[in-house]
């Protein structure tokens, strides 16, 4: 009895010998590899336990101010560790970024981490062979002449409309414009209408999904700094029932829109907007429906969420250049004039780089 009990006490011993000689290998890596890297890039000094997330929470997460002290203080090209294994960089030279887009075919793992109420089943997070068919079936969804013509109808209406709501009288002080407030909601309807081929934000419907939508981007940072979920969070848990109806409602108008084509193929039949393209893809070769009800749902998430997110931003920062460059206005406005008048089919090179 006694010798199986040395022979056990010796096989744990050997089992605890090979297990911590496995995390010290591991960790001597880890520690070669975050210097290499720290030396290699850039950044503030990294902790071996914490990473660069004492910085991160002193300008309070993922903001500008974060990104403006980093390049500020170590050039073009920053590192920063979120947790001590997590290497991230940022890059602040455009020339750069378009060269790096050129030689990464897919976005980096960590996107996830900061839009993962997309879904998993979302393009962002595709990796592999399919995410080329992918980005074609993405692609006949948005370049469409139909999808092209209507999103110019829909946006010239929607900002015709919401410009005379900025004049003001002859004889009163212009007002002042929140144009960043004034974009986030319209460009938003916009996409809307174009890819749910609906009225968004005048629906009872629309606003509750922008509003979900809106509280799932402002507060994502929040829980991306926990190893795991923090479901002991009420604040957490409220995050999650929010993903779920959020996604709930969207699911709703795609089951909604599959009923109609069941119910009258022929009205669908030239329908080019995102939500019947997606219901009737199919897998090549096969009548094998080509999107998951989930992967739909992700889809069309995905779309809003670049509604919202970056046309916004990309917008609202358009329009305050050309508010700060009044002559860069002009010359937009005269390239227009000479191509109506076949003066000057040049014009896309300035437009396109001022975009």
């Amino acid at each position: 009895m006694s010798s199986n009990q040395e022979l056990l006490d010796k096989a744990k011993k050997i089992f605890y010998i090979l297990v911590a000689t496995y995390i010290a290998i591991r960790y001597a890596r880890f520690v070669k590899w975050q210097r290499e890297m720290a030396a290699k890039y850039p950044g503030p000094p990294v902790s071996l336990l914490t990473g660069n997330i004492t910085q991160m929470i002193e300008c309070g997460g993922f903001t500008e101010e974060l990104f403006f002290n980093l390049h500020g203080k170590y050039g073009d090209i920053i590192r920063f560790f979120i947790f001590p294994n997590m290497m991230n960089l940022s890059i602040a030279d455009p020339d750069m970024v378009n060269e790096l887009y050129k030689e990464s075919p897919t976005r980096p793992v960590e996107t996830y981490m900061f839009l993962w109420y997309l879904g998993k089943e979302n393009l962002l997070f595709q990796h592999g062979p399919h995410v080329k068919e992918m980005r074609l079936i993405y692609g006949t969804m948005i370049t469409a002449p139909s999808q092209l013509s209507k999103l110019h109808d829909v946006s010239m209406n929607k900002f015709k409309y919401e410009i005379e709501q900025w004049s003001t009288p002859a004889n009163q002080p212009a007002k002042s414009i929140d144009a960043f407030a004034v974009l986030g909601p319209a460009i938003y309807d916009v996409m809307g209408q174009v890819m749910f081929d609906a009225p968004w934000l005048t629906t009872e419907l629309g606003r509750k999904i922008y509003k979900l939508h809106k509280y799932l981007i402002e507060n994502v940072n929040r829980w991306v700094l926990y190893p795991v979920g923090p479901i002991w969070h009420p604040a957490f848990i409220k995050y999650l029932m929010t993903i779920r109806e959020w996604r709930g409602l969207i699911g709703g108008l795609l089951d909604e829109r599959a009923r109609a084509i069941n119910e009258n193929p022929t009205k669908y039949e030239n329908d080019g907007t995102a939500m019947t393209t997606i219901l009737k893809a199919k897998v090549k070769g096969t009548d094998k429906p080509y999107f998951s009800r989930e992967r739909a749902i992700s889809t069309m998430c995905g779309f809003l969420n670049g509604a919202y997110d970056t046309t916004h931003a990309t917008s609202f920062w358009m329009l305050f250049h050309l508010a700060k460059y009044p002559e860069c206005q002009t010359k937009i406005l005269d390239n227009f004039i000479d191509y109506k008048s076949q003066k000057n089919l040049a014009w896309k090179i300035y437009v396109n780089v001022n975009i």
